[in-house]
């Protein structure tokens, strides 16, 4: 399984999801982490995705199958999980 955020640098709350997608990461050791910074400009394999930061999308199997936009609580993304 594997977690993608896409953020912003000057985005709060891309920062205010920070501690918890860390948190996700210690009690879900088995989830690969990527982050990738939106701030110049989404990257073209997701451009057609990606329409608004923060945004998570949760890979499983190879392919995207949940994708979340905005902040929500860590309760919220672990029952996703």
């Amino acid at each position: 399984m594997k977690l993608i955020k896409f953020y912003t640098q000057t985005c709060v709350p891309c920062k205010m999801l920070k501690p918890i997608i860390e948190k996700l990461l210690v009690n879900h050791p088995e989830v690969q982490y990527e982050e990738i910074d939106c701030t110049d400009e989404v990257p073209k394999e997701w451009a057609q995705t990606i329409r608004s930061v923060p945004t998570v999308i949760i890979i499983k199997a190879n392919e995207p199958n949940i994708q979340i936009v905005g902040l929500h609580s860590y309760e919220y993304y672990d029952n996703l999980l």
